[in-house]
Protein backbone atom coordinates (compact mmCIF):
# COMPACT_ATOMS: atom_id res chain seq x y z
CA UNK A 1 0.00 0.00 0.00
CA UNK A 2 1.28 3.45 -0.87
CA UNK A 3 0.66 5.86 2.00
CA UNK A 4 1.75 9.43 1.45
CA UNK A 5 1.59 12.07 4.16
CA UNK A 6 3.52 14.17 6.62
CA UNK A 7 5.16 12.83 9.72
CA UNK A 8 4.49 16.07 11.54
CA UNK A 9 2.09 18.93 11.08
CA UNK A 10 1.95 22.45 12.38
CA UNK A 11 -1.10 24.25 13.66
CA UNK A 12 -3.44 25.36 10.92
CA UNK A 13 -2.24 28.62 9.44
CA UNK A 14 -5.67 29.63 8.23
CA UNK A 15 -8.60 28.53 6.18
CA UNK A 16 -9.21 29.11 2.51
CA UNK A 17 -12.16 28.83 0.18
CA UNK A 18 -11.07 26.46 -2.58
CA UNK A 19 -13.55 26.56 -5.40
CA UNK A 20 -12.46 23.35 -7.04
CA UNK A 21 -13.11 21.59 -3.74
CA UNK A 22 -16.74 22.64 -3.52
CA UNK A 23 -15.75 25.69 -1.47
CA UNK A 24 -15.11 23.61 1.63
CA UNK A 25 -12.82 25.20 4.21
CA UNK A 26 -9.45 23.52 4.27
CA UNK A 27 -7.01 23.70 7.15
CA UNK A 28 -3.61 24.58 5.77
CA UNK A 29 -0.85 22.40 7.21
CA UNK A 30 2.82 23.26 7.21
CA UNK A 31 4.50 19.98 6.28
CA UNK A 32 7.09 19.95 3.54
CA UNK A 33 6.04 17.31 1.00
CA UNK A 34 5.14 20.00 -1.52
CA UNK A 35 8.17 20.04 -3.83
CA UNK A 36 7.77 23.77 -4.47
CA UNK A 37 8.95 24.16 -0.90
CA UNK A 38 6.81 27.09 0.24
CA UNK A 39 3.67 25.34 1.46
CA UNK A 40 1.23 27.11 -0.86
CA UNK A 41 -1.80 24.99 -1.82
CA UNK A 42 -1.89 23.76 -5.42
CA UNK A 43 -5.27 23.69 -7.16
CA UNK A 44 -4.68 23.09 -10.87
CA UNK A 45 -2.40 20.99 -13.06
CA UNK A 46 -2.02 20.50 -16.80
CA UNK A 47 0.17 18.22 -18.91
CA UNK A 48 1.24 19.31 -22.37
CA UNK A 49 2.48 16.55 -24.71
CA UNK A 50 5.23 18.83 -26.03
CA UNK A 51 5.43 21.78 -23.63
CA UNK A 52 5.90 20.10 -20.27
CA UNK A 53 3.53 20.41 -17.32
CA UNK A 54 2.10 23.33 -15.39
CA UNK A 55 0.64 23.72 -11.92
CA UNK A 56 -0.99 26.72 -10.21
CA UNK A 57 -2.22 27.56 -6.74
CA UNK A 58 -2.81 30.09 -4.01
CA UNK A 59 -1.09 33.48 -3.76
CA UNK A 60 -0.39 33.48 -7.51
CA UNK A 61 1.98 30.51 -7.56
CA UNK A 62 2.79 29.17 -11.05
CA UNK A 63 5.28 26.36 -11.71
CA UNK A 64 6.49 24.76 -14.94
CA UNK A 65 7.75 21.20 -15.37
CA UNK A 66 10.98 21.49 -17.34
CA UNK A 67 14.16 19.40 -17.41
CA UNK A 68 12.69 16.86 -14.99
CA UNK A 69 12.03 19.49 -12.34
CA UNK A 70 9.22 21.76 -11.15
CA UNK A 71 10.37 25.36 -11.47
CA UNK A 72 8.45 28.36 -10.20
CA UNK A 73 8.05 31.07 -12.80
CA UNK A 74 7.32 34.78 -12.31
CA UNK A 75 3.66 35.49 -11.66
CA UNK A 76 1.99 38.84 -12.31
CA UNK A 77 -0.48 38.38 -9.44
CA UNK A 78 -0.80 37.33 -5.83
CA UNK A 79 -4.41 36.28 -6.36
CA UNK A 80 -5.37 32.67 -5.67
CA UNK A 81 -5.33 30.73 -8.95
CA UNK A 82 -7.65 27.80 -9.58
CA UNK A 83 -7.25 26.48 -13.12
CA UNK A 84 -4.83 26.36 -16.05
CA UNK A 85 -5.24 25.13 -19.61
CA UNK A 86 -2.86 25.39 -22.55
CA UNK A 87 -3.85 25.67 -26.20
CA UNK A 88 -0.24 25.07 -27.25
CA UNK A 89 3.24 25.30 -25.71
CA UNK A 90 3.18 29.02 -26.51
CA UNK A 91 -0.40 29.89 -25.59
CA UNK A 92 -2.46 29.30 -22.46
CA UNK A 93 -4.74 30.70 -19.78
CA UNK A 94 -5.03 30.74 -15.99
CA UNK A 95 -8.07 31.90 -13.99
CA UNK A 96 -8.65 32.60 -10.34
CA UNK A 97 -10.21 34.68 -7.60
CA UNK A 98 -11.86 38.02 -8.33
CA UNK A 99 -12.10 37.46 -12.06
CA UNK A 100 -8.34 37.06 -12.43
CA UNK A 101 -7.28 35.99 -15.94
CA UNK A 102 -3.67 35.44 -16.97
CA UNK A 103 -2.39 34.83 -20.51
CA UNK A 104 0.78 33.04 -21.59
CA UNK A 105 2.61 34.20 -24.71
CA UNK A 106 5.30 31.53 -24.84
CA UNK A 107 7.69 33.23 -22.44
CA UNK A 108 5.78 35.12 -19.73
CA UNK A 109 2.43 35.19 -17.96
CA UNK A 110 0.62 38.55 -17.97
CA UNK A 111 -2.69 39.85 -16.69
CA UNK A 112 -5.52 39.98 -19.20
CA UNK A 113 -8.55 42.24 -19.09
CA UNK A 114 -11.52 40.51 -17.42
CA UNK A 115 -15.21 41.39 -17.83
CA UNK A 116 -16.07 40.20 -14.31
CA UNK A 117 -14.89 40.35 -10.72
CA UNK A 118 -16.52 37.00 -9.91
CA UNK A 119 -14.24 34.14 -8.89
CA UNK A 120 -13.38 31.98 -11.90
CA UNK A 121 -12.83 28.30 -11.24
CA UNK A 122 -12.10 26.65 -14.59
CA UNK A 123 -10.73 27.56 -18.00
CA UNK A 124 -10.47 25.61 -21.24
CA UNK A 125 -8.50 26.71 -24.31
CA UNK A 126 -10.03 25.51 -27.57
CA UNK A 127 -7.23 27.10 -29.60
CA UNK A 128 -4.89 30.07 -29.24
CA UNK A 129 -7.74 32.23 -30.54
CA UNK A 130 -10.62 30.80 -28.47
CA UNK A 131 -11.25 29.80 -24.84
CA UNK A 132 -14.00 29.49 -22.23
CA UNK A 133 -14.05 30.11 -18.46
CA UNK A 134 -16.69 29.57 -15.77
CA UNK A 135 -17.19 30.61 -12.17
CA UNK A 136 -19.31 32.07 -9.38
CA UNK A 137 -23.00 32.62 -9.91
CA UNK A 138 -23.08 30.70 -13.17
CA UNK A 139 -20.75 33.13 -14.91
CA UNK A 140 -19.63 31.99 -18.38
CA UNK A 141 -16.88 33.85 -20.23
CA UNK A 142 -15.84 33.43 -23.87
CA UNK A 143 -12.58 34.53 -25.44
CA UNK A 144 -12.60 34.89 -29.20
CA UNK A 145 -10.35 37.03 -31.28
CA UNK A 146 -8.69 39.35 -28.80
CA UNK A 147 -10.97 39.82 -25.78
CA UNK A 148 -13.04 38.08 -23.10
CA UNK A 149 -16.78 38.69 -22.83
CA UNK A 150 -19.66 37.43 -20.68
CA UNK A 151 -22.18 35.23 -22.47
CA UNK A 152 -25.72 34.23 -21.57
CA UNK A 153 -25.85 31.58 -18.84
CA UNK A 154 -28.92 29.45 -18.08
CA UNK A 155 -27.99 29.12 -14.39
CA UNK A 156 -26.91 31.11 -11.35
CA UNK A 157 -25.37 28.02 -9.75
CA UNK A 158 -21.59 28.28 -9.25
CA UNK A 159 -19.83 26.52 -12.13
CA UNK A 160 -16.69 24.59 -11.17
CA UNK A 161 -15.53 22.99 -14.42
CA UNK A 162 -15.77 23.49 -18.17
CA UNK A 163 -14.58 21.27 -21.00
CA UNK A 164 -14.88 21.86 -24.73
CA UNK A 165 -14.94 18.98 -27.20
CA UNK A 166 -14.61 21.44 -30.09
CA UNK A 167 -15.38 25.05 -30.88
CA UNK A 168 -19.01 23.99 -31.32
CA UNK A 169 -19.61 21.67 -28.36
CA UNK A 170 -18.80 21.74 -24.66
CA UNK A 171 -19.92 20.86 -21.14
CA UNK A 172 -19.86 22.51 -17.70
CA UNK A 173 -20.83 21.40 -14.19
CA UNK A 174 -21.37 23.16 -10.91
CA UNK A 175 -23.20 23.22 -7.61
CA UNK A 176 -24.69 25.54 -5.03
CA UNK A 177 -23.83 25.02 -1.36
CA UNK A 178 -25.83 27.76 0.31
CA UNK A 179 -29.15 25.90 0.20
CA UNK A 180 -30.60 23.23 2.47
CA UNK A 181 -30.94 20.93 -0.53
CA UNK A 182 -27.76 20.98 -2.64
CA UNK A 183 -28.40 21.99 -6.21
CA UNK A 184 -26.12 20.90 -9.05
CA UNK A 185 -26.25 21.73 -12.68
CA UNK A 186 -24.91 20.21 -15.89
CA UNK A 187 -24.74 22.47 -18.93
CA UNK A 188 -24.25 21.53 -22.58
CA UNK A 189 -23.02 23.89 -25.28
CA UNK A 190 -24.33 23.27 -28.80
CA UNK A 191 -25.76 25.34 -31.61
CA UNK A 192 -24.16 28.46 -30.14
CA UNK A 193 -25.89 28.34 -26.74
CA UNK A 194 -25.53 26.80 -23.26
CA UNK A 195 -28.53 24.80 -22.01
CA UNK A 196 -29.36 22.89 -18.84
CA UNK A 197 -29.35 19.12 -18.82
CA UNK A 198 -31.25 16.72 -16.58
CA UNK A 199 -29.21 16.27 -13.40
CA UNK A 200 -29.55 13.52 -10.76
CA UNK A 201 -30.67 14.83 -7.36
CA UNK A 202 -28.61 14.76 -4.19
CA UNK A 203 -25.19 15.36 -5.75
CA UNK A 204 -22.71 18.20 -5.76
CA UNK A 205 -20.66 18.23 -8.95
CA UNK A 206 -17.20 19.74 -9.36
CA UNK A 207 -15.54 18.18 -12.41
CA UNK A 208 -16.42 16.64 -15.76
CA UNK A 209 -14.76 14.85 -18.66
CA UNK A 210 -16.57 14.11 -21.89
CA UNK A 211 -15.68 12.31 -25.12
CA UNK A 212 -16.60 12.82 -28.74
CA UNK A 213 -18.31 9.40 -28.86
CA UNK A 214 -21.11 10.76 -26.66
CA UNK A 215 -19.91 9.27 -23.37
CA UNK A 216 -18.53 10.99 -20.29
CA UNK A 217 -18.16 11.27 -16.53
CA UNK A 218 -18.77 13.81 -13.75
CA UNK A 219 -17.58 13.65 -10.14
CA UNK A 220 -18.33 15.30 -6.82
CA UNK A 221 -20.18 14.38 -3.66
CA UNK A 222 -23.28 12.28 -2.98
CA UNK A 223 -25.00 13.92 -0.02
CA UNK A 224 -27.73 11.27 0.16
CA UNK A 225 -25.24 8.67 1.46
CA UNK A 226 -25.65 7.90 5.16
CA UNK A 227 -24.33 8.46 7.74
CA UNK A 228 -21.80 10.62 5.87
CA UNK A 229 -21.60 11.88 2.29
CA UNK A 230 -19.69 9.77 -0.24
CA UNK A 231 -17.89 10.63 -3.39
CA UNK A 232 -20.19 10.73 -6.42
CA UNK A 233 -19.50 9.46 -9.93
CA UNK A 234 -22.00 10.02 -12.73
CA UNK A 235 -21.76 8.34 -16.12
CA UNK A 236 -23.18 9.78 -19.32
CA UNK A 237 -24.16 7.24 -21.94
CA UNK A 238 -26.96 7.00 -24.49
CA UNK A 239 -28.04 10.53 -23.60
CA UNK A 240 -28.61 9.86 -19.88
CA UNK A 241 -26.70 10.54 -16.66
CA UNK A 242 -26.65 7.65 -14.15
CA UNK A 243 -24.90 7.08 -10.81
CA UNK A 244 -21.98 4.70 -10.55
CA UNK A 245 -20.96 2.79 -7.44
CA UNK A 246 -17.82 4.09 -5.73
CA UNK A 247 -15.91 3.15 -2.62
CA UNK A 248 -16.48 5.27 0.47
CA UNK A 249 -14.57 8.47 -0.17
CA UNK A 250 -16.07 11.65 1.23
CA UNK A 251 -15.54 13.78 -1.86
CA UNK A 252 -14.15 13.47 -5.38
CA UNK A 253 -12.63 16.70 -6.65
CA UNK A 254 -11.20 15.85 -10.04
CA UNK A 255 -11.34 13.28 -12.82
CA UNK A 256 -8.90 12.47 -15.63
CA UNK A 257 -9.71 9.78 -18.16
CA UNK A 258 -7.27 8.42 -20.73
CA UNK A 259 -10.27 7.22 -22.77
CA UNK A 260 -13.99 6.74 -22.15
CA UNK A 261 -13.45 3.62 -20.04
CA UNK A 262 -10.15 4.14 -18.20
CA UNK A 263 -8.83 6.79 -15.85
CA UNK A 264 -8.56 8.21 -12.35
CA UNK A 265 -10.51 10.32 -9.87
CA UNK A 266 -9.06 11.93 -6.74
CA UNK A 267 -10.42 13.57 -3.64
CA UNK A 268 -10.62 13.26 0.11
CA UNK A 269 -7.60 11.21 1.03
CA UNK A 270 -7.58 8.59 -1.72
CA UNK A 271 -7.77 7.74 -5.41
CA UNK A 272 -10.19 5.59 -7.35
CA UNK A 273 -9.46 4.00 -10.71
CA UNK A 274 -11.68 3.24 -13.67
CA UNK A 275 -10.80 0.14 -15.69
CA UNK A 276 -12.93 -0.77 -18.70
CA UNK A 277 -15.76 1.37 -17.36
CA UNK A 278 -15.73 0.00 -13.80
CA UNK A 279 -14.61 2.05 -10.81
CA UNK A 280 -12.78 0.59 -7.82
CA UNK A 281 -10.80 1.83 -4.84
CA UNK A 282 -7.02 1.69 -5.05
CA UNK A 283 -4.51 1.05 -2.29
CA UNK A 284 -3.16 4.58 -2.68
CA UNK A 285 -3.94 6.49 0.51
CA UNK A 286 -3.01 10.14 0.85
CA UNK A 287 -2.65 10.41 4.61
CA UNK A 288 -3.78 13.74 6.07
CA UNK A 289 -4.19 15.25 2.60
CA UNK A 290 -6.87 15.57 0.01
CA UNK A 291 -5.98 15.85 -3.65
CA UNK A 292 -7.46 18.75 -5.59
CA UNK A 293 -6.60 17.96 -9.21
CA UNK A 294 -5.38 15.07 -11.35
CA UNK A 295 -4.26 15.10 -14.97
CA UNK A 296 -3.06 11.84 -16.47
CA UNK A 297 -2.30 10.19 -19.78
CA UNK A 298 -1.88 6.46 -20.30
CA UNK A 299 1.77 6.58 -19.21
CA UNK A 300 2.32 9.86 -17.35
CA UNK A 301 0.39 11.98 -14.89
CA UNK A 302 0.35 14.36 -11.96
CA UNK A 303 -1.94 14.95 -8.99
CA UNK A 304 -1.68 17.99 -6.70
CA UNK A 305 -2.96 18.88 -3.24
CA UNK A 306 -4.86 21.96 -2.10
CA UNK A 307 -3.60 21.46 1.42
CA UNK A 308 -0.59 23.66 2.08
CA UNK A 309 2.52 21.50 1.94
CA UNK A 310 0.56 18.61 0.48
CA UNK A 311 2.23 16.18 -1.90
CA UNK A 312 2.61 16.25 -5.63
CA UNK A 313 2.17 12.73 -6.97
CA UNK A 314 3.56 11.47 -10.27
CA UNK A 315 2.26 8.58 -12.35
CA UNK A 316 4.88 6.63 -14.30
CA UNK A 317 5.18 3.00 -15.40
CA UNK A 318 1.80 2.16 -13.90
CA UNK A 319 2.61 3.51 -10.43
CA UNK A 320 1.79 6.66 -8.43
CA UNK A 321 4.47 7.94 -6.06
CA UNK A 322 5.31 11.09 -4.14
CA UNK A 323 7.54 13.42 -6.16
CA UNK A 324 10.23 15.70 -4.78
CA UNK A 325 12.46 18.03 -6.75
CA UNK A 326 16.07 16.95 -6.66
Amino acid sequence: MLSIGCSTTKAAAGVFRVAVLLAVLLAVSGCSNNPLGDGRPLTGVYISPVGGGWTVGFSGVIAHWLNDKWQQVPSPTEADLFSIHMASPDSGWIVGVGGTILKYDGSTWAKASSPTDADLYSVYAVSPAEAWAVGDGGKILHYKGDSWSLVASPTDVDLHAVQMLSADEGWAVGSRLQTAQPMSTILHYANGAWTKQSTPEGVRLVDIQMFANGEGWAVGQDVTAKPNPDGAILRYKDGTWTREAVAQISLLNSISMTDAGNGWAVGGGAMVRCTNGHWAATDILIAKHGLSKVYATSNDGWAVSAYGGGPILRYQNGTWSAFKNQ
